[in-house]
């Protein structure tokens, strides 16, 4: 018998509060895609975003499409309907209005250091509980 599975994806502020999410689109459903799901919602959604996340392909393949270094066509790439979305996102946006980091997943908050990495680990904790 075969499993399916169903994923959802959410993005928080830095408070931990929900801003968005919902069930991911398509039919792969992991984790990877919904760690893109999010990214490409918040930047879709908001004019000024810093989107933090735990997962570092996200950060990678955002930042060179942001570059201009994409490697391959969108309907070649993995999650490209998604990555497309992002791209179109970008369009109008100065490069400072949406920015990709990463930091790691389900930190201690007492193994952080500064109150800044502080917040964003929160946020990036809370949208992985929602999900």
């Amino acid at each position: 018998s075969q499993r399916w599975r169903l994923c959802d994806f959410a993005a928080c502020d830095q408070q931990g509060r929900l801003l968005l999410g919902g069930p991911l689109p398509g039919s792969i459903q992991n984790v990877p895609r919904a760690e893109t799901a999010a990214a490409v919602v918040s930047f879709e959604n908001f004019a000024r975003v810093n989107y933090v996340g735990d997962c570092d392909s996200v950060k990678i393949v955002g930042q060179r499409i942001q570059a201009g270094l994409q490697l391959q066509p969108f309907p070649m790439m993995k999650n490209g309907d998604l990555w497309r979305r992002f791209n179109e996102s970008l369009k109008g946006a100065a490069p400072d209005d949406k920015v990709l980091s990463t930091t790691r997943a389900h930190k201690k908050f007492s193994k952080i250091q500064g109150d800044e990495p502080r917040r964003l680990c929160y946020g990036n904790t809370f949208a992985d509980f929602w999900c």
